[in-house]
């Protein structure tokens, strides 16, 4: 019984995410029915690097936003539990302290990063780091991206916050040097995948479970030429993407 309401649970989120982000008109309507931001004024930091004043800096469409479609997907797969008599006595706490011991430590994980990131966008440490892997890496670059994916894993222990950390510094060198940001982006979250067998924290937790503790250094030395060898094969690939097989690639 608990699978099948699982199973319900994904059909009706496919079914909302496919419907909203995959009808253009209806998205476009409910991403102009409300949008919420903070207004800004312009900063400047010691260095020169300045911010213009924003209405409503990085606003979010609420309508249309990922945890929007999320908090509605639970609620409709709510409803439909409650039809079927699938949801038990007491479920709403049940459900409700779950979340809330379930999500606090990777809320308060994403939030720091994404505020670490921020901060580097806005007083310029991602431009003047673009800027300088730019100019002495150049066409190499490809290759060297998917590193960084792994390096931010390896310092976070997650492939989605080493995206929050690096994706604006990738996006930034692409557009430097006049390549698909698309392609370098993949390559990034290819890395942060890649990234994840390697971080202290996952192998930490791999030989937890396992019986293995004490092992942790084995473990990070029989990943780390796997890891080497599949970031090479990768970036190599890209390279050859950008510049020999689809050199007008943007």
């Amino acid at each position: 019984m608990i699978g099948c309401a699982f199973q319900a649970w994904v059909v009706i989120l496919i079914f909302v995410v496919f419907v909203i982000y995959l009808i253009k008109p209806l998205k476009d309507f409910l991403g102009d029915l409300w949008s919420l931001g903070l207004p800004f004024p312009e900063t400047q930091t010691a260095f020169g690097f300045t911010n213009e004043a924003a209405k409503k800096y990085s606003s979010i469409k609420m309508f249309t936003a990922p945890g929007t479609l999320i908090f509605l997907s639970a609620f409709l797969a709510y409803l439909f539990y409650r039809t079927k008599k699938l949801w038990p006595a007491g479920g709403r706490g049940m459900v409700g302290n779950r979340v809330v011991k379930q999500a606090i430590g990777a809320t308060v994980t994403v939030l720091t990063m994404s505020m670490m990131a921020v901060v580097m966008m806005e007083t310029g440490m991602t431009t003047y780091l673009a800027h300088g892997m730019a100019k002495y890496t150049g066409a190499l670059y490809a290759v060297i991206s998917p590193f960084i994916g792994v390096l931010g894993a390896f310092m976070t222990g997650s492939n989605t916050n080493s995206n929050i950390l690096f994706t604006g510094l990738q996006r930034e060198v692409a557009t430097l040097l006049g390549i698909s940001p698309f392609v370098i982006l993949g390559l990034q979250t290819t890395g942060g995948a890649i990234g994840n067998m390697f971080c202290p924290m996952n192998v930490a937790l791999g030989t937890g479970v396992t019986g293995q503790a004490g092992r942790e250094g084995d473990c990070l030395k029989a990943t780390t030429l796997y890891t080497i060898v599949q970031c090479l094969v990768v970036g190599i690939l890209a390279w050859l993407m950008l510049y020999v097989f689809f050199p007008g690639i943007k």
